[in-house]
């Protein structure tokens, strides 16, 4: 979860172009049309800003002209005015309003730093609630959070599950095991002390990932011998009843796979060879 920080910065921006928008419409004794912000006039009904319906103008420091682009509003212009707030007698030459602003008394001075000083503690207020709702969410999201990382926690250790489960899974090992070799053999004939037999696949073998793992199917130890032409022989060591053993640093060239087992002639040596480490799930 993450605080939308844009959401209050903008709360907080338009407390601050309101409270401009109030301190222009005050009047402090120099003429200016911003004075007339506030003010509406009926217009056919519609309530419309003076400057959207005449020219405001001024013609010196203390007096404004307006100019109604329709001579028909002037009367209600001048209405709208004089029912205002803005303290100021309009003058009505039936073509134009004059309004002029009269010098600030001290009184009057009082009253202004009055007005200021109010407008200014709203926009701070506005400002407080908006950071106050910020501090309000952040809170929640904190007492949220442990909940939220329950929750990811337990499904991240689902997924492990899953996944290891998934990996563990004869499938799994399958899809790992996909290059593969049955190598098996009929052995020849008997081994004894005086004789070594070593029985050979027809099938070669070759490796990409530079390993290859011989997986020995039966209820009895085989050896196995890896030939490669212009290279040492390799030999493993006793592979187990239903065991593995992996050649590591084997190079891309055709190996041909030698099988040794201390069995009677004619008896089938079961074999497969894996390019890789993994291999296909095999109970003896």
């Amino acid at each position: 979860m993450k605080l939308d920080v844009k959401e209050f910065e903008t709360k907080m921006q338009k407390s601050i172009a309101s409270y401009e928008y109030e301190l222009s419409s005050i009047r402090v004794g120099r003429a200016s049309a911003q004075v007339l912000n506030k003010i509406s006039v009926d217009y056919w009904g519609t309530p419309t800003p003076i400057a959207q319906m005449a020219e405001v103008k001024t013609t010196d420091a203390r007096t404004l002209l307006i100019t109604p682009w329709d001579a028909s509003s002037l009367k209600n212009i001048e209405r709208a005015i004089q029912e205002s707030d803005l303290g100021i007698n309009p003058q009505n030459d039936g073509k134009t309003i004059r309004l002029v602003f009269p010098a600030l008394t001290e009184e009057r001075r009082l009253e202004l730093k009055k007005q200021v000083s109010r407008m200014g503690e709203e926009a701070k207020v506005a400002i407080r609630n908006v950071r106050r709702e910020a501090n309000d969410k952040i809170k929640t999201m904190k007492k949220k959070a442990p909940i939220v990382f329950i929750i990811v926690s337990v499904f991240a250790v689902a997924a492990i599950i899953i996944i290891s489960a998934y990996r563990s899974s004869e499938s799994y090992r399958k899809a790992k095991a996909a290059i593969q070799w049955d190598c098996s053999v009929s052995c020849t004939e008997k081994s004894t002390s005086a004789q070594y037999v070593i029985t050979y696949s027809n099938v070669k073998v070759s490796s990409k990932t530079g390993t290859l793992t011989i997986q020995n199917r039966n209820d009895f130890e085989i050896v196995v011998h890896l030939l490669c032409e212009g290279e040492q022989e390799i030999v493993s060591g006793n592979i187990s009843a239903g065991g593995c053993y992996s050649f590591a640093n084997v190079t891309d060239k055709e190996y041909t796979v030698g099988i040794h087992a201390d069995v009677d002639a004619a008896t089938n040596i079961k074999v497969i060879v894996y390019d890789g480490k993994d291999t296909e799930p095999y109970t003896n």
